[in-house]
């Protein structure tokens, strides 16, 4: 069987990404971040999700129905989901949310998180807070090498028993990639899949 050499990946990949982003919206829908109010769910839902779930399905249901992909909770109360211009256009009159955004793929700012914050090494917040020790860092990032020496958590204290997050084990990331560096790790990758690969 012939194996395919290393150049001819590295061009078929990139044709295989051209087709799948041509296919974003083939289904008439895009992803979306709705804000809703809170304190606006009904009793009879036992859940948030339940309600998010409800208000999806009291949508029109052409082209397609709309799909929820993920519930939130904690920084905001919403919902990700797929929607048509006409769903998109009801969520936005409807008296519950307050806003409905479209997701969109964003470009990194920088690599050197110090001085885009603007810290200085020798004065300042920087070097009064002891650079950060004993700081847990949530970082929004589009992939990790956990194997990378950067994770290393030699000579590291344990995670701090407070800490209440966890550690979402997938394909290429088993739990053996969390440590006491890198000491929880989620995934949110639906919506990206869904506008790069129309799905």
């Amino acid at each position: 069987m012939a194996k395919l050499s290393l150049s001819s990946v590295f061009f078929v990949s990139p044709l295989f990404l051209c087709f799948f982003s041509s296919l974003s919206s083939w289904d008439g829908l895009e992803s979306y971040i709705v804000h809703v109010q809170s304190s606006h769910k009904p009793s009879l839902f036992s859940s948030h999700d339940h309600w998010h779930n409800s208000l999806l399905r009291s949508l029109p249901s052409s082209p397609q129905p709309a799909t929820l992909l993920y519930s939130y909770s904690r920084a905001l109360q919403g919902f990700s989901a797929r929607l048509s211009p006409t769903q998109t256009a009801a969520l936005r009159r409807h008296p519950s949310v307050i806003s409905v955004i479209p997701d969109q793929a964003r470009e990194i700012h920088t690599t050197h998180t110090p001085a885009f914050l603007g810290f200085s090494d020798n004065s300042g917040l920087w070097s009064n807070s002891n650079y950060g020790e004993d700081v847990i860092v949530g970082v929004l990032d589009t992939g990790i090498w956990p194997e990378h020496p950067s994770f290393s958590d030699s000579g590291l204290d344990p995670v701090p028993s407070t800490w209440k997050c966890a550690c979402e084990i997938g394909p290429d990331f088993p739990a053996s990639s969390c440590n006491r560096k890198l000491i929880g790790a989620r995934a949110f990758y639906k919506g990206y899949l869904t506008h790069s690969m129309g799905r």
